[in-house]
């Protein structure tokens, strides 16, 4: 994010959406195929594949171009976690609601293939419904940096907001496997909408000497705090009270994190109008 960030304050123009984007649509692909190929060849081709894949990955990054930011900036960039909430309210509430709904949108994606089988879903259904969710990620990130020249960030979070209540929602009460893949679709409008403005927003709103740590948070509240609240959650109810029991878990979450995007993206929104 910071790499893309940079490229386009010195003037080069990326589709950092359509970028991460094109990294969803490779995950979705790769995972459907190294599962097929897997239960065809032998788990350990993954290996070859992890170790071509991380030479690709040295070779593309020795070879981009080096980029110099100018920063008028005299002083200390380190900033404490505390003191960047404190000095950045709303961008830290709104990172709340989105660890809590990507927590709960953890756990349903974690235990995704119980879900699948209640409702009379096979493996091969399970590997169709997780490409349908990283696939749907691409067109809402492409066209992420062109919203944000008609629509303000927080107007792309309430939206965002109310996508994940949908998406949760259609997942947890689907009485059937095609209201499920509907909820798995919802996935690109809500964690695909949002990502993509979270990193323009801290490019545009936070202060170049702490961008990094803006970008940092992101990781932090999401797959940091919100997975592991999520899965661990997640994996407890299950054991002691059934899958029922999780889904309303994650529905709760859901409502909660959910209503914080919303209603703190709105009040930003009214202060601004003022």
């Amino acid at each position: 994010s910071m790499i893309c960030m940079n490229h386009l304050k010195v003037g080069h123009y990326i589709n950092f959406g359509l970028a991460r984007g094109l990294g969803s649509i490779a995950y979705a692909t790769t995972a459907f195929s190294l599962g097929l190929l897997v239960d065809k060849i032998n788990p350990s081709l993954l290996v070859l594949f992890f170790v071509v894949g991380m030479v690709l990955l040295l070779v593309d990054l020795y070879t981009i171009e080096e980029i110099a930011i100018n920063s008028d900036a005299k002083t200390d960039t380190h900033i404490s976690v505390f003191k960047f909430i404190k000095t950045y309210r709303f961008y830290f509430v709104i990172l709340l609601g989105f660890g809590i709904t990507f927590g709960a949108s953890a756990m349903l994606s974690t235990y995704l293939i119980n879900i699948v089988k209640s409702l009379g879903g096979t493996t091969s259904f399970y590997g169709i419904a997780v490409f349908a969710m990283a696939a749907s990620e691409l067109p809402f990130m492409a066209i992420t940096h062109t919203l944000l020249k008609h629509f303000k960030s927080e107007q792309l979070f309430v939206v965002a907001g109310i996508m994940y209540l949908v998406r949760n929602l259609l997942i947890c009460l689907a009485p059937n496997l095609p209201i499920l893949i509907l909820g798995m679709l919802s996935q690109g409008a809500s964690y695909g909408l949002f990502t993509a403005t979270i990193t323009y927003y801290v490019s545009d709103h936070i202060d170049r000497k702490h961008e990094m740590m803006g970008q940092t948070m992101i990781s932090m509240m999401s797959t940091g705090l919100g997975s592991f609240m999520g899965n661990v959650m997640g994996g407890l109810l299950q054991d002691c009270f059934g899958l029922s029991i999780m889904l309303i878990a994650g529905l709760i979450m859901t409502l909660i994190g959910s209503l914080i995007l919303v209603v703190f993206s709105l009040k930003q929104l009214k202060t601004h109008a003022s």
